[in-house]
């Protein structure tokens, strides 16, 4: 089992390394990002796409998400509730986002707003904070995409959005823990075996 302060040290390793490129770094390696996924077959074969708003200097899916609504592909993100719970949202440029207690844009909901179940989402994309060669991803320590996966079929492949200095050795995978399908930076496209 790994390590709680390991973990932590690698997060803030991994977080550091990530704020240092400058913002045309980051823009530059978000947009071979977005080009880098687009040729993958996980994402042309996808109709719904799960994704997220970038913060804390993740990768920028903007870009993503126009290619998806210029190609006619859905879009939905993260809502996260009061119970620590994640559900997904659809997600148009039509959209207002409000920011939620963590500070991050999400759709505004009503009663009536229809959440995308797991089992249609063909391709999620999930922001990384560290990763290893085998899929194993650090994220924020909340455990939300690791909760919310926990019956996920292979219908859903999941996709670790990453800048490549985020990259560390090896994570200890904990028995909860969700892998990535494929992981993508700026200069490689990992399809990981599981």
């Amino acid at each position: 089992m790994m390590n709680t302060s390991t973990k932590k040290q690698l997060r803030e390793q991994c977080r550091q390394a990530r704020n240092a490129l400058t913002t045309v770094q980051q823009q530059r390696y978000a947009l071979a990002v977005s080009e880098r996924l687009a040729k993958t077959n996980a994402f042309q074969d996808a109709q719904q796409i799960a994704s997220y708003i970038a913060t804390d200097n993740e990768v920028e899916t903007h870009k993503i998400h126009e290619r998806c609504w210029q190609t006619g592909k859905k879009v939905a993100l993260p809502i996260i509730g009061a119970d620590k719970s994640m559900r997904f949202a659809p997600y148009t440029d039509a959209d207002t986002l409000i920011t939620n207690k963590f500070n991050i844009p999400e759709p505004q909901t009503t009663p009536n707003t229809h959440f995308i179940e797991l089992q249609n989402i063909h391709c999620m994309l999930i922001p990384l904070v560290g990763f290893d060669k085998q899929g194993n991803r650090i994220g924020f320590g909340g455990g939300y995409y690791d909760r919310y996966l926990q019956h996920k079929t292979n219908s859903t492949i999941c996709i670790g959005l990453a800048y490549e200095v985020q990259k560390i050795p090896s994570i200890i995978k904990e028995t909860w823990d969700i892998s990535m399908d494929i992981v993508i930076t700026e200069e490689q496209t990992y399809h990981l075996q599981k």
